[in-house]
Formats: C-alpha cells, structure tokens, sequence
C-alpha cells in the first residue's frame, strides 16, 4: 500500500516514470507485504480518489525519481530560440534532365531520406526526388515524436539523426533544460523524445546537404517508367502543377512515397483497401466492428517482462459476427497540426471555406491542446473516416482536393472550440489561449506541408508482412524469426476508423489497437521486393507505416 501511495503521487506530479513505478509495486508485492483482497485496478483507483479527496491528509512526501529519470517536468524551461530552417541543397531541372544514376530514391520521406544517405556513403551516386519543395515527411509535418514504445538504439542512420535532435537541442537550451530533457531518445519517458516540425526539417536539410553524392531535386514526382521485363529503365518525373517533364536512368530505384506511386507506374501487384480474414489467416483481418479499451498495455512490459513503454490503450471488445470480408476501405487520415499556446507566437484561424458547424456537435474526436515542447503539442484529432478512399489511385490533382477537405476540416474543428456558442465561454476561452504556431510553416499559412497519410498502396511483396508475423508464434513468446530480417517494429497493430458504419453495442469500424496480440517483430527483406521486378525497392508501399529505422 505505500508503494501504490507514494507512487501515485510520485506519477501525478510527473516524477516517476510509469514502468518503474509498476516494477516498485512488483517488488514489494514480492516482498513481505500481505496480499491485497482487492484487485490492483481497484486498490488504484481507490487511493487515487483518496488522494484526490484530500491530499494534505493522504498524500505522503513525493517520492525521489530513480538515479537518472531526470525527467523534463524537473527541468526548467528555456526561452524559445527562433530559427530560420536552411533549405536542403537541391539542383534545378535542367542539372538532372538526362542524367544517370546508381540509385533513384522517390520521396523525401525519413525512410527516403534513410536510404539516400546510406547509399551516398557507400558511394552511389544517388537522386532523391520530392513532390513538394520540403523534405522530411510525417516527421517534419506534426508527428513532433518518435511514435515508438521502445528508446533503445536501432539502425546507425537512425540513431545518427535521433543523435542530431538531442544535440540540437541541448546546445540550443542547455543541458539543464525542459526542452533538451524532452528531446533527448531515452527509455525513460514516453514519447522517447519530442521535437519542433523546423527543428526536424532543418535537421533533414543538413542531414542530406552534407552529402556530395546526393543529388536532390524538389516539385517533382514520377509520372512514367519503362520496364523491361523485370528489369526498370527510363523513368520520367514531371514538375509539380505542370506539364514540364525531364527523364533519368538508374541502376536501382526505391519507392519511398506514402503513396506507393512508383510502385504502381512500374505495374508491381499491390492492395488497396482491406483482405479478407481467409486470405492469409489473419484473425483481425477485414471489416470488424471493435470498442477500445481504456487498460494499457502491454502487460508483459507492466510486469517487467519486456522493455517496451506501455501504451495507454488496448483492444476492447471485438463483435463476433463482424464479416471480415474484403473491401476498398483504408483507415481514415487527418492533417496533424503543430499547436501552441505561447503567447505572442500563434494565430488564430479564421472560419474556413465550407464551415459546417454541424459536423463537429457531438464529434467523437474533439478537442485540442498544447503547451509541452516551447509551448507546442500536436493535434491528431480531426479524421475523416471514408473520404480518404480515392485518394491513394487519385492524380495529384484529385489528392489537392481530398487535402483541402481534411485541412479546411481540421481548421474547422479548431474555429468550432474557439467560437461555437455552443461551447461554455471558459472552454472558448481556454481554447483561444491555442493557435497555429507563427514559427512553424512561414511559407505555408503555418498549416503542414503535407497531410498525414496513413495508408495507401502495399506491394504484394516476395514476402507478404501479414499480422502472423507480428504476433507470437505458436509455441513462442515471440514472433516468427525471419533469416532476412533488416528492421524490427515495436509498436502494437494499431489502425484507426475506415468507415462510419457502426454495429449494435461497437463504436467503430476497422479501429484497432493490439497492444496484447502485438509484439516486436522482424521485418523480412523479401517484403520490400515487389514480385516481378528485380531492381526496385519499395519502403512504404508494402505496409501502412514507417520510420527511419
């Protein structure tokens, strides 16, 4: 009981990291201390209610934080430093028309980016292509995280870059800072580390500018290729919003695009949309109707047993007559803005074309916030389950207007909390203290340049990644042990709404969170090698996720 007592406290005051405080309850159960006749989910949320009733009477001292969880709530906070983000060196059009390659990477996503880099310090000649004139994906675009439950070391390129934030950061604020404490890529808090979308995308440009043999060309994307039998030869990339067109040639090309758009020129087999459950087994596999659940997870990671961050959700209850069968649908996408809340540096969005305050009353998803990182957090709120479904065959064009969709809704969701009189004024209040980031995206309204998409195209690859992979095999703790494997996952299954269909007593529709079902696996080689092509290499279009890694 003390442990559970002084823990608690230790937690609501941000002094303790959550996996040590399961392992300092686990310890004393272990020891000496009688059994408690309840359940441990209820003797906590009976000491926190006692906690909360009165504090002064029931909480003990605050426990010490374990020797090196110097946590960022311990650190003070520094003032914003502003920076200006330096361009990544890129060549114009007429310097790349005709050339010839060792490698040709498309789309200057991490995984991209990755690849380029490992390439051009092996000595290719490499040409990393953008659609838009920012590199950096997801990552400099409002995933402001490592979406990762596990803070150890992983590929050198990764650990490389993940190295250049903390430095960033500690040089910039200082060791002693709540910013460096947040961005530095350690096991001992959750996100394993926090960074601004600039500071990221700076940290790309360099990262690739630094690099003689890369070659970088921005606004453009493939439109073409010719393919000879299984081999890729010309390949055409168009200038963005136009018709201007220039040619190259490689040895090896690598699709990189969230999309999977090289993929698809070249006429690799590829899925969109959900298989059926029979296809390859799968237990989760097809249209499911499933609730969430509050528990988090794992529980081999809260028992000690695994040295993964727990996860603050798990699978809840699946509805036994879902179909499982195969449809177009791909989880919902949404634009992830960088918020803040420091005065002096946000704006507030206006009303957006096509505002319909109805489509917010009620919204399952509504709410924003920020305040960590110089008074920034992201917002991941507004999805907009089935009208992302055209988009991964759509032109470029047919996407700008799905993106305009899903910007201008999000936009909307911000103006709804601010403005609705439907909103208490305290809550308006408080949500006007939040705005777009006048630091973030300059050039672009201080909106992302790229919308969060987080499904599209998947190779059907000389090995198909399926959920059997990801899951313990039978008769093992772990999963399948792959001869080829490159790259390993720790984050659970996890897939959001497709559609708004609902099923008596389930809240959604394809939402998935397997954090018990889950568990790290290897990622083969063979899934990154389209069948029937034998010099392409697609990082993005074989599965819905990705980072550098």
């Amino acid at each position: 009981r003390r442990a559970w007592g002084e823990g608690l406290t230790a937690l609501r005051g941000g002094n303790l990291d959550p996996m040590e405080f399961a392992r300092r309850v686990r310890r004393a159960e272990e020891e000496d201390s009688p059994k408690l006749e309840r359940s441990r989910g209820e003797a906590m949320l009976s000491m926190w209610r006692a906690l909360a009733e009165n504090k002064s009477a029931h909480a003990p001292a605050k426990a010490p934080p374990p020797p090196g969880n110097d946590t960022a709530t311990q650190a003070k906070a520094q003032p914003r430093v502003p920076l200006k983000v330096e361009p990544v060196r890129s060549s114009p059009a007429a310097e790349v028309a005709g050339k010839n390659y060792d490698l040709v990477v498309i789309g200057g996503t991490p995984s991209g980016i990755a690849c380029a880099v490992r390439a051009a310090r092996e000595g290719l000649s490499v040409l990393l292509v953008q659609h838009n004139r920012h590199i950096g994906g997801m990552l400099a675009n409002g995933l402001m995280q490592w979406d990762a439950i596990y803070g150890g070391p992983r590929s050198p390129v990764f650990n490389e870059y993940a190295g250049m934030i903390e430095s960033y950061y500690r040089e910039t604020y200082g060791e002693d800072s709540s910013q460096y404490q947040q961005a530095r890529y350690t096991q001992t808090h959750y996100p394993m580390s926090r960074f601004e979308c600039g500071v990221a995308e700076h940290l790309f440009n360099q990262f690739v500018s630094r690099e003689k043999d890369i070659t970088t060309l921005l606004s453009h994307y493939p439109s073409a290729i010719e393919r000879d039998g299984a081999i890729l030869k010309t390949l055409t990339l168009r200038e963005y919003g136009t018709t201007r067109d220039l040619t190259v040639t490689a040895a090896t090309y690598v699709d990189a695009t969230y999309e999977g758009d090289l993929a698809a020129l070249a006429k690799v087999p590829y899925r969109v949309g959900r298989e059926a459950r029979e296809e390859y087994g799968e237990p989760h596999a097809g249209k499911v109707f499933t609730n969430i659940s509050p528990k988090s997870g794992p529980q081999d990671a809260m028992d000690g047993k695994l040295n993964l961050h727990l996860y603050g959700h798990s699978q809840g209850t699946i509805n036994p007559n879902s179909p499982h069968t195969a449809d177009g649908a791909i989880q919902g996408f949404n634009y992830r803005f960088c918020l803040s809340s420091e005065e002096g540096n946000i704006r507030l969005p206006d009303k957006p074309p096509g505002y319909n305050r109805e489509e917010y009353v009620g919204y399952y998803r509504l709410g924003i916030s920020a305040g960590k990182l110089n008074g920034k957090a992201l917002f991941n709120n507004a999805l907009l389950p089935g009208e992302n479904h055209a988009y991964p065959e759509a032109s470029w064009p047919e996407r700008e207007k799905i993106i305009e969709r899903h910007r201008n809704f999000a936009l909307g969701m911000i103006y709804f909390l601010q403005n609705d009189e439907s909103r208490k004024p305290a809550s308006r209040a408080s949500a006007r203290r939040i705005g777009l980031p006048l630091d973030e995206f300059p050039d672009n309204g201080n909106i992302p340049y790229e919308m969060y998409v987080r499904e599209a195209r998947r190779i059907v690859g000389r090995h198909v990644f399926t959920e059997l992979d990801n899951h313990p095999a039978p008769g093992l703790v772990r999963p399948p042990i792959q001869p080829d494997g490159i790259a390993f996952t720790d984050w659970p299954m996890d897939s959001h709404d497709c559609t708004w269909d609902r099923s008596p007593g389930y809240e959604f529709d394809g939402k998935l969170i397997l954090t018990e079902e889950s568990r790290p696996a290897q990622i083969p080689w063979r899934s990154l090698l389209p069948v029937g092509v034998d010099n392409l290499i697609v990082h993005f279009g074989n599965s819905s996720g990705g980072t550098i890694g």
